[in-house]
């Protein structure tokens, strides 16, 4: 008996925040897979095309905002797969430092702007819950203190932490 590889899509996510340092969320459009649940703005990286690139159409064609390539850091690699899926996905995260113009809903979408604090009570798609996570480590999380069921580090690939070692305080990262 041969175990395959999981094959992945590659798509991008934006994180993009409000000056008083909400991040940006989309609802997935009625006609998709999990239609209204919540998920980072973004998509598929077409063939040929960089992931910032990528991102950067994305961010047009969904949310009518401009950034440049300049504008998007990476911070973060997830690997997701769903059940029943023939594929699964490979999300490159982004911190997407400056954007231009007013975030709206191009696609049908609903968005909503919510503190990083609140994003564990908002029914986040499963692939993005670790961008959730990442996002969360450069606030005040008691790792300690998670429910049994919490999920940290699933199809966490790779993690670029916050430059401040004052943003990591008191947080210990092993492997099990």
């Amino acid at each position: 008996m041969t175990d395959l590889a999981p094959t992945f899509m590659d798509v991008v996510a934006g994180v993009l925040a409000d000056h008083e340092g909400r991040v940006l969320l989309a609802a997935r459009p009625v006609g998709k897979a999990f239609a209204g649940r919540w998920e980072f703005p973004g998509g598929k990286v077409d063939p040929g095309e960089t992931p910032e690139r990528a991102l950067v159409r994305e961010l047009m064609e969904e949310l009518g905002v401009e950034a440049s390539v300049e504008d998007c850091q990476k911070f973060l690699t997830v690997t997701h797969c769903y059940p029943g899926a023939v594929r699964g996905v490979r999300i490159a995260a982004y911190r997407v430092r400056h954007f231009r113009g007013v975030a709206q809903g191009r696609e049908g979408q609903a968005l909503a702007w919510h503190f990083c604090r609140d994003l564990p009570q908002v029914d986040i798609l499963e692939a993005d819950r670790p961008i959730v996570t990442a996002l969360r480590l450069g606030e005040s999380i008691d790792l300690a203190h998670l429910p049994e069921d919490s999920v940290v580090h699933a199809g966490l690939v790779e993690f670029r932490p916050p430059a401040s070692a004052r943003q990591m305080a008191g947080v210990v990262l092993r492997s099990v």
